[in-house]
Order: C-alpha cells, then sequence, then structure tokens
C-alpha cells in the first residue's frame, strides 16, 4: 500500500475521531450554557486571536508550503522556516501586549450589542485568550513544515484529536460560576499541542530551529510576495466573519450562539472531507506545479472535486430536511432550550444550502495558492466579502438571523464560480463532460434517497420515538445512496471499490 493510500486512510479514520470529540464538545458546550451570554462572549474572546493572526501571520502560514517547495537546499530551508518564526514571534508578542492594554475597546468593536455581564465576561475572557498569540503563530510555521515533511497523520492526529481532547476537558471543568476556565483551557490546549509539534518535529525531521532574524532574506522576501495577497484575502475573511458576529449581536441574547451552533453542524460534516483530502492533496499539488507538472496536479484536482461532490450534496440535502431533529438530537438537553432549537435549526437549514460549496471554495483557493495565484484569490475574496456584507445588512432587517446565514451560503456560491474561473484562465479546469455526468448522477442519487428517507420520517413520526425515527431516516437516505450510486456505476465510487479490491 503506498505513503498516501496509508496516510488517506489514517487521516480520515483520525478525522471522524476528531470530527465526534469536535460534536461532543458543542454537545457539552450547549448542555452547560445553552444559547446564553457566556458561549456569546465566549465565541467573540476566541475569534480574537484568529482575527489577529489573520492580519499578520496568516498568509505566510498559508504560503509556507509553496515557498518551502521552491527551496531545494535542506539548510538552506532550515533557516528559512526559523527565521518566520522568530521574526512573526516577535511581531506577535508586541500585538499581543498591545490588545491587552486595550481590551475593553476590542470589545466594544467586536460586539457593540454587549453591555453588563456579557461586556465584562467578554473583556475578561479576551485578556487570557489573547496570550495565546505567539503560540498560535509558532503552532500554524511548524504545522507547515510537518506537511510539508509529510507527516500528515501525527499532525492531523494531534491538531485534530489531542487539541479537541484538551478543550473538551477545559468545557467540563468551567462552570457559570467560572467560566474564565474557558479561556484558560483555550490557552492551555494550544501550548500543549505546541509542545507536541516541537517536540515531534526535533525527533522525526531534519529541522532543528535557530535563532536568526533576517527580514531582508531573499527567501523571506519570496514568501512575503505570495503571503501579503493570501493574508489580505483572509483578513477579509476574519472582517465579514467580525462584522456577521457584531450584526448577530444586535439581535438579542444568544443569536451569535445559535449561528455558532449552527454553523459548527454543517462545519462538522463539510470539513471532514474537505481537510482530509486537502491536508493530504496540497503538498503534492504544490510539489507538482513547482515541476511544472500540471497535468499530475490536476488528477489530484478532480478527485479532490468528487470526493465532496458526493459527500458534500447528500449531506447538505439531509441537514435541510431534517434540520430541526437534527438540532434537537445534538443539542436540546440541559441548558439548550426548544427556543434554542428553533433558533439553531433555521441558521442551519440556510447554512447547509452553501454547505457544498463551502468545500469547492476551499479546495479552489488552496489551488491557486498552490500555483502561486494568491493575488487572484485576494480579487474573489474581496468581491465576496463585500457581497456577503450587503448581502447581510440587506437580509438582517427582513429574515433577521437567518438573512445572515443565507447571505452566507450565497457568497459561498459565488465564491466558488469566480475562483473556478481563474482556475479555467490558467489552464487548470478539470470539469469536463465526464464531470458533468457524475455531478448529474450524484444528484439524483440524492434526490431519490431525499424523497425515501423523508417519507419513512413522516409515515413513522407519530408512531416512533423522535430521535429513532431521525436515525432510521438517515439510514435509509445512506442505503438508497449507495444503492443508487452503484446502479448509476458513480467513478468515485467505482474508484473506491478498485481500491479496496487491489489493497
Amino acid at each position: 500500500m503506498g505513503k498516501l493510500t496509508k496516510a488517506a486512510i489514517g487521516v480520515f479514520f483520525i478525522s471522524v475521531a476528531a470530527k465526534v470529540l469536535g460534536l461532543a464538545k458543542e454537545v457539552l458546550l450547549a448542555y452547560k450554557f445553552g444559547t446564553s451570554y457566556i458561549v456569546d462572549a465566549y465565541t467573540i474572546a476566541i475569534s480574537f486571536p484568529s482575527i489577529v493572526f489573520a492580519v499578520f501571520a496568516s498568509g505566510i502560514a498559508e504560503s509556507y508550503i509553496p515557498a518551502a517547495s521552491g527551496i531545494k537546499d535542506g539548510k538552506e530551508r532550515n533557516y528559512f522556516t526559523s527565521n518566520i518564526i522568530t521574526i512573526t514571534t516577535i511581531i506577535s508578542i508586541i500585538i499581543m501586549i498591545i490588545s491587552m492594554a486595550f481590551s475593553s475597546e476590542i470589545v466594544g468593536i467586536l460586539a457593540p450589542g454587549f453591555s453588563g455581564e456579557s461586556f465584562e465576561l467578554a473583556k475578561k475572557l479576551l485578556y487570557i485568550v489573547v496570550t495565546m498569540l505567539p503560540v498560535m503563530v509558532v503552532y500554524n510555521i511548524y504545522n507547515g513544515q510537518l506537511l510539508y515533511d509529510e507527516s500528515f497523520i501525527f499532525t492531523n492526529f494531534v491538531n485534530s484529536l489531542v487539541l479537541n481532547v484538551l478543550i473538551l476537558i477545559s468545557i467540563v471543568i468551567s462552570s457559570e460560576k467560572n467560566p474564565q476556565m474557558l479561556g484558560v483551557g483555550y490557552v492551555i490546549s494550544y501550548f500543549v499541542v505546541l509542545i507536541m509539534y516541537i517536540s515531534y518535529s526535533h525527533r522525526n525531521t531534519s529541522y532543528r530551529y535557530s535563532f536568526c532574524c533576517k527580514p531582508n532574506d531573499k527567501n523571506f522576501s519570496t514568501l512575503l510576495n505570495m503571503a501579503i495577497p493570501m493574508g489580505i484575502s483572509l483578513i477579509a475573511v476574519q472582517l465579514n466573519s467580525l462584522i456577521d458576529k457584531a450584526l448577530a449581536s444586535s439581535l438579542g441574547g444568544g443569536i451569535i450562539a445559535a449561528l455558532g451552533y449552527a454553523n459548527k453542524i454543517q462545519l462538522l460534516f463539510y470539513s471532514l472531507v474537505t481537510s482530509v483530502v486537502m491536508s493530504i492533496c496540497f503538498p503534492r499539488i504544490s510539489m507538482h506545479f513547482s515541476n511544472k507538472e500540471y497535468e499530475k496536479g490536476k488528477h489530484y484536482i478532480e478527485k479532490a472535486f468528487l470526493i465532496a461532490t458526493y459527500a458534500g450534496i447528500p449531506v447538505a440535502a439531509v441537514l435541510i430536511l431534517f434540520s430541526t431533529p437534527v438540532t434537537q438530537l445534538l443539542f436540546e438537553r440541559g441548558n439548550f432550550s426548544s427556543n434554542s432549537t428553533i433558533v439553531t435549526a433555521e441558521c442551519l437549514l440556510f447554512y447547509a444550502v452553501g454547505m457544498v460549496f463551502y468545500s469547492y471554495r476551499e479546495i479552489f483557493s488552496r489551488v491557486l495558492v498552490a500555483n502561486k495565484n494568491q493575488r487572484k484569490v485576494l480579487k474573489n475574496t474581496i468581491i465576496v466579502v463585500l457581497l456577503n456584507i450587503s448581502l447581510n445588512i440587506s437580509l438582517i432587517g427582513v429574515l433577521k438571523h437567518v438573512g445572515l446565514a443565507l447571505a452566507t451560503s450565497i457568497a459561498g456560491i459565488v465564491a466558488s464560480g469566480l475562483m473556478y474561473l481563474d482556475l479555467k484562465q490558467e489552464g487548470l479546469q478539470f470539469i469536463d463532460k465526464e464531470v458533468i455526468l457524475e455531478i448529474i448522477k450524484i444528484l439524483f442519487a440524492t434526490l431519490i434517497s431525499s424523497l425515501g428517507s423523508y417519507s419513512l420520517f413522516r409515515f413513522v413520526g407519530d408512531t416512533i420515538e423522535g430521535e429513532l425515527s431521525l436515525i432510521l431516516a438517515c439510514i435509509v437516505f445512506g442505503l438508497f445512496y449507495l444503492s443508487c450510486s452503484l446502479l448509476l456505476n458513480i467513478k468515485i465510487v467505482r474508484w473506491a471499490i478498485k481500491t479496496v479490491i487491489k489493497r
């Protein structure tokens, strides 16, 4: 069995376990705090390091693998990595100190609708979690270095399983009387995984950190040329998320939490496939593009696209059909009330509309980065963010929280379309008649499965307990979908069967 096949299998099972843990984390958070101001404050606080990271370091982290692929000498590449770590760490420490000094002003900007308890708690949590900024910076650089070294299983194990377990523990030990533990546990979790990354890297790779700080290094300059447009595009995404939360804070307590829970449910499903495929394919795509082997790179792109389509469309259909019972099954217990279920389910339904397109957007943007076309990612991101903000402002007055979710889905659909047009301009198009036929087969199989499962759910809903009827409906959906896939001879299923038989 080849190295990538083994890695793909290992990463898949790790990712499945991680998604289960991630779901358990959200279920526990909902059980203990519902859609209260505590969850709102926690959500705002932990979003801030991501926003700051996007401002100055996200583009560097995202562009590390394509830049490192162009450096053939190992010692030169090690110097390059150490230089990045030193420079970004110094900047992050300065930003951390400034952020701690202006925590009240920052919360006022992030959540203008907060007041009283929610404002004070958000300020306390922000003061705590901002200390993780230097840790987050080094952690992401090491993650890129290990992925470049094709340590797929270890990085996914630590980044997914270990991190989720540690954050889950922090939620367990927190309480309404001591919600600050949510922030403390969040920071400690990232610090522990960083130590694991450093230890593993020093034991299993040739990389050794050595202090160096040379901003005018030629390789660092090359990285910045790639990272600046990518970083600006990621800043735009974070800004969009910030505006979403700011608008949601004006709709009343708990709306930020409800949007967060709904988004986490759809992320749980779409990121499973996308993260597995891209964490393995992205380094190989970068390598092939660096060597001008575009046809080999396109092979990985097509496979990633078909996997995302085959898995994403039926999952989106299930979430649209059963948004309310899915939310009830996952969250409605403890402090998570039936009213919380209604609001969260409404958001989930409209997030699910764009779910498969989020996967496409992720895949296409990574391909453009691998082909060193970050400026096109930036252009499309700015267009889509402006569209999303416009839709948010237009729809929130009429549709409230649902309008925010719908705006995100529409923007995701437009983003994937724009990025594919850019791939065509670069000669990297892969959607031909054969791929279109596969999409039609998948849509037909999803339609038949949806009709069968929803009919069963309505038929047995009055006689069987709600949770059991949902589980039965999902099982029927899966059986119908698999049967239709075999009858229609869908390519990705055919490939999977051949791979299993061969191995």
